[in-house]
């Protein structure tokens, strides 16, 4: 499993620019683009105000593939609505740091949180590097060629099961 932890740059910029109403519209509009790059076995869903986590069963090359598509989904201008748009017709654009971690299993909660905990670390890497930077955990299977790097300044990230319990009614 491969979990993408993106975090939108600039976006406060919306917020205080353009008000809250249009930081809204935006953030609908990035959930869209993220649905629009996802296929249907993948999870999306947005974490808090301009995060989202993206899991996937893909391996390295797809994952880092599906994040270089979602950083140039949301670079791409959005438009404001009506009232909401600049006096000046201008466009918001903003930008996406995205953090990559993969694991050879998942058995639990606690382990899929600290694999979203893991990639929203190695996204902190990405946003060092500039907006719209992509950062990866690095993972023994993986094998990136060309401009992708792995990130080697955070600790090796292992997922183990812990056990299982079954819960009454639940």
């Amino acid at each position: 499993m491969s979990v993408l932890f993106a975090d939108l740059d600039r976006f406060g910029e919306v917020n205080r620019r353009h008000g809250r109403a249009a930081g809204d519209h935006v953030i609908a509009a990035v959930a869209t683009r993220i649905d629009d790059i996802v296929r249907r076995a993948d999870i999306a869903f947005r974490l808090s105000a301009d995060e989202f986590v993206i899991a996937t069963h893909d391996d390295c090359a797809a994952t880092d593939a599906l994040a270089r598509r979602l950083v140039r989904a949301v670079a791409e201008p959005f438009d404001l609505p009506g009232a909401l748009a600049p006096a000046d017709g201008a466009r918001v654009e903003i930008s996406v740091s995205v953090g990559t971690v993969r694991s050879d299993g998942v058995r639990s909660a606690s382990a899929l949180e600290d694999l979203v905990y893991a990639a929203g670390s190695t996204m902190y890497i990405a946003k060092d590097r500039g907006p719209g930077g992509i950062a990866h955990r690095p993972h023994d299977g993986c094998r990136l060629t060309g401009t992708s790097r792995w990130s080697g300044r955070l600790p090796r990230f292992e997922v183990e099961a812990g056990p299982r319990a079954d819960v009454p009614g639940g």
